[in-house]
Formats: C-alpha cells, sequence, structure tokens
C-alpha cells in the first residue's frame, strides 16, 4: 500500500508545480529523468493529462471570442450547420 500512496503523492506534487508555473520547459527537462534509461512516466502523464485539459479550455475560449466578435453572426450559423 505504501507504493500506491507513495504514487498519488508524486502525481499531487507535479500537478500543483505544474500549476504554478507559466511556462514548463525547464522543469519538464530538469524532472523528466530524460535522456537516460528511467524515465518519469508520473510526470508525463501528469504533464500530459494537464497540457491537454488546458489546450481544450483555451480551445473552447478561443470560439467564445471570435462567435463574439462575428459580426454577421455566421460562427454561430456554421456551429449550428455542423452538429
Amino acid at each position: 500500500m505504501k507504493i500506491l500512496d507513495s504514487n498519488v503523492l508524486k502525481k499531487d506534487k507535479y500537478k500543483a508545480k505544474l500549476q504554478a508555473l507559466s511556462d514548463w520547459d525547464d522543469y519538464l527537462l530538469k524532472e523528466s529523468g530524460l535522456p537516460g534509461p528511467r524515465g518519469n512516466i508520473e510526470l508525463a502523464r501528469v504533464a500530459g493529462f494537464h497540457r491537454q485539459r488546458h489546450t481544450m479550455d483555451y480551445a473552447a475560449e478561443l470560439k467564445e471570442k471570435t462567435a463574439d466578435q462575428d459580426g454577421c453572426g455566421m460562427g454561430s450559423e456554421m456551429d449550428r450547420q455542423n452538429r
């Protein structure tokens, strides 16, 4: 059971650290364990999940902004046609 607890704590630590950083590159390079035989799988999973979530949130925000700026309402009409 200690191994499971340790992995959960690592995941939470990585999640908190990534959320606090505006640029992840240096942190990921330092903590990844790469190049080398023992890559940091826990960090890769956490970073991948949160990067995907951030990208989807950004895409949704961008879609809302462009729909609001569309003077003739075609963005909304195109969305309805594509459903």
